[in-house]
């Protein structure tokens, strides 16, 4: 299942390599609203190379992502995984209201 969501980069580390060349970037985006969230998503191998180029700090982007869990030594992670993006910065000027997005299927 995917997961679409709305919000303004505040964080992004730095482009991390691995053994076979494995790559992966993380970043953290702020929702608006009364309750804003800081929400940590990570890009993996090609897609964070083009996070690395293409995004910055400020920037407010509009993204798909899966939701991948695992288990290491009897404990369990979330990650929060971005395949798909679209900074829409210049957009919110004609139309300031970011939100999150329903789940979509």
């Amino acid at each position: 299942m995917s997961y679409e969501l709305k919000g303004t980069i505040i964080k992004k580390g730095e482009l991390l390599s691995f053994k076979n060349d494995f790559k992966k970037i993380e970043i953290v985006i702020e929702t608006p609203g009364k309750y804003p969230q800081k929400i940590k998503l990570e890009a993996l191998k090609d897609n964070a190379i083009k996070v690395d180029g293409q995004l910055n700090i400020g920037s407010t982007i509009e993204l798909t992502f899966d939701i991948k869990g695992s288990e290491y030594n009897e404990k369990h992670y979330v990650n929060l995984v971005m395949y798909k993006w679209e900074d829409i910065t210049l957009d919110l000027i004609d139309n300031p209201s970011v939100e999150i997005i329903n789940p979509t299927t």
